[in-house]
């Protein structure tokens, strides 16, 4: 089994890209960590479907990964899989959480790797719906701007309505 070291990554349930990580986030200091090469396809199916690990794999990678919390180490069962192309973090606790690396990370990792594919056993137990072209701060600007159009229609606010769909029309 290969390692990588000294990374930083930001697990949760969806997958965000490392553009996208907000500043509440907990950000976590990855000292060591297995990387597993994998197919392109694989890479695909478990980013984009809700999956389930066999035990043999789980087994494999419990406990290898060493992350600094609070300035003291903490073994996670975490794992990095990669098509040479891509890479994504995996932390498998009660539920499954993903993470992106940062650029500069993911790029030393690709130009250090062996080509040896790893076989990761895996069931997809449903498809996930996470094809969104937005940022979540476009995401968040958006719901806010729908919950205070929706609070000017309640309270009927002709006037500023009107206002705002001529400055965003023209």
């Amino acid at each position: 089994m290969n390692y990588i070291y000294d990374i930083t990554l930001n697990f949760n349930e969806k997958y965000y890209d490392f553009y996208d990580w907000n500043h509440d986030d907990v950000i976590m200091h990855v000292r060591k960590i297995p990387i597993f090469i994998v197919d392109s396809n694989d890479l695909y199916k478990i980013k984009n479907n809700k999956v389930s690990f066999s035990n043999i794999f789980l087994d494999k990678i419990k406990n290898k990964t060493e992350c600094l919390v609070n300035r003291s180490l903490k073994n996670d069962t975490c794992f990095l899989m990669t098509d040479c192309l891509d890479i994504i973090a995996i932390r498998i606790n009660k539920t499954i959480e993903y993470s992106s690396l940062l650029i500069d990370e993911e790029l030393d990792i690709l130009d250090e790797l062996d080509y040896k594919k790893n076989k990761i056993d895996y069931k997809i137990l449903s498809k996930k719906n996470n094809i969104i072209l937005k940022t979540r701060n476009q995401l968040k600007c958006e719901k806010k701007v729908k919950e205070q159009i929706e609070d000017l229609i309640k309270e009927n606010n002709e006037s500023k309505i009107k206002y705002i769909y001529y400055e965003y029309f023209n």
